[in-house]
């Protein structure tokens, strides 16, 4: 044990005292929150006005349309009924984005057949947004044609606030999916992240022993079960360190904006959806959770990356290995909106169970609420298939690592383990 310590000791202050380890551990948070904002800062700043007219001969149907910043709409009763070439001759205005072809009818419940020409192809949001303004404004003109008074009509169109509610322990409570998708993703992702990261890391630290030798001198003094579990948990407490700076760092960033400015935090609405739907005590419950899927989910992936590095002697031969062993991982992350749309259906419950796909999927499941005994069940499934694939892994590893000169076969590896 006091060996296998050592060598987790090596791993860990080797790569700790790295220069690169602090600046990555220190822009972590930056990277990150640039990687979420800035996307949404260019999809903004590249929002320009579009300029739409409307062709029809009942220009009173249209003359409630709103415009704003992204739409700008004009009516035109000029253009002659079913004249192709004149929408290509408006189309031909520099400044003009689209034409709306209405059909003349007096009737606004008659109207069929409108469409929208543009010059070019336009986004599904602009689109979307076109589709719904004329909806709009022509089911104020068809509740006005059936003799409703304004004052009705506004009422009928007024959207009602209806608030969503759950009831948590018998307490009334607001809905929580935006905060629950957030978090989620974001753990999902990190989970994601660290595995695929540092378990490669497990992978080229064995591969990089075998191939200058050193190995054959480690094993000398110590035992390959040792070194092998060394290795995974050096590296491991690596990554959670890391981790726990980026918590802290961003947690202090926080508390910061909020004290620059409260209206920042203590206004957005996000943070007031997170103070009005969960307990200090549920966060710090996500959060340990998020730590024990954390720890296991390495630990299952880092016991396969290890068995890959001692089967094989060289990169190229390692990255043939990488796929197929993330490809759960990668099922987890293409799932991952799958299961915030139904976080409760049957393949939901399935793949957060499942000790391959449950680092990712029941992180995001779990903040939306998932019952103790499912939680429980994963948790566990995940213990013992780590305990049988750091079985499985030091098996092979004990043989693999001196194994030079090519990768081992099938029949070596079942042997290994047989031995």
């Amino acid at each position: 044990m006091n060996k296998t310590l050592i060598i987790a000791k090596k791993e860990y202050m080797t790569r700790v005292g790295k220069r690169l380890f602090w600046i990555m551990t220190l822009l972590g948070p930056v990277i990150f929150g640039a990687i979420a904002v800035v996307p949404a800062l260019l999809s903004k700043s590249d929002k320009n006005l579009r300029n739409i007219v409307i062709a029809t001969e009942q220009p009173k149907f249209f003359a409630g349309i709103e415009s704003d910043e992204d739409l700008k709409f004009e009516l035109d009763s000029t253009l002659p009924r079913n004249s192709q070439a004149a929408i290509v001759a408006l189309l031909a205005d520099k400044e003009l984005n689209g034409v709306v072809y209405v059909p003349a009818n007096s009737n606004p419940y008659l109207l069929k057949d409108i469409a929208v020409y543009f010059k070019e192809t336009e986004s599904i949001e602009v689109q979307s947004n076109i589709r719904k303004r004329l909806n709009a404004v022509l089911r104020t003109q068809k509740l006005a044609y059936s003799g409703l008074a304004q004052e009705q009509i506004s009422s009928i169109n007024q959207p009602l606030d209806i608030a969503i509610k759950t009831l948590d322990d018998g307490q009334e409570k607001l809905g929580k999916t935006e905060t629950a998708s957030a978090f989620g993703l974001i753990g999902g992702f990190a989970i994601y992240f660290f595995i695929f990261s540092y378990g490669v890391m497990v992978m080229r630290a064995v591969i990089d022993e075998k191939t200058s030798r050193v190995i054959e001198i480690i094993i000398t003094s110590v035992k390959p079960i040792s070194l092998m579990v060394g290795k995974m948990l050096g590296i491991g407490a690596v990554g959670i360190t890391q981790y726990v700076f980026w918590i802290v760092l961003t947690g202090v960033l926080l508390a910061g904006i909020g004290f620059a400015g409260s209206t920042v935090v203590a206004g957005n609405p996000f943070f007031q959806q997170v103070a009005d739907s969960y307990t200090g005590a549920q966060l710090a419950g996500m959060l340990a959770i998020f730590f024990i899927y954390f720890i296991l989910g390495f630990a299952l992936y880092a016991s396969m990356f290890a068995i890959v590095g001692a089967s094989v002697d060289n990169e190229t031969d390692m990255q043939q290995f990488v796929l197929p062993i993330t490809a759960p991982l990668i099922i987890g992350i293409a799932m991952a909106q799958n299961v915030i749309q139904n976080p409760n259906s049957p393949v939901a419950h399935w793949l957060s169970i499942i000790p391959f796909t449950s680092p990712i999927l029941m992180i995001v499941r779990y903040p939306f609420g998932v019952p103790l005994w499912q939680l429980g069940l994963s948790v566990g499934c995940m213990f013992v298939t780590v305990v049988l694939l750091s079985f499985l892994a030091a098996k092979i590893y004990r043989f693999g690592i001196l194994n030079y000169g090519k990768k081992a076969t099938i029949a070596q590896l079942w042997a290994w383990i047989k031995a």
